[in-house]
């Protein structure tokens, strides 16, 4: 999925992404624009993907992969704070 996708697999990546803090975007829309972009982009940066702001198969399987231990990972422009 890329940008100029619609439909209901952009409304299920949304979802997912927002969930992890990622879309912020207000509404899942079901369209792959500006800020979907940027929400798999930040994602794939976080996760060590290539950061292509694609949601190609290894963005997707992380995706489905990332459960209570994505918790540990920081929000985007979240600060880290060392301990």
């Amino acid at each position: 999925l890329g940008r100029g996708s619609f439909g209901d697999p952009v409304v299920l990546l949304q979802a997912r992404l927002s969930q992890l803090g990622y879309f912020t975007y207000p509404d899942d829309t079901g369209y792959f624009g500006d800020a979907t972009f940027g929400a798999v982009y930040s994602f794939q940066q976080a996760r060590g993907l290539v950061n292509s702001g694609v949601a190609d198969a290894a963005t997707v399987i992380a995706l489905n992969a990332c459960d209570g231990r994505c918790a540990d990972l920081p929000l985007p422009g979240a600060a880290v704070t060392g301990r």
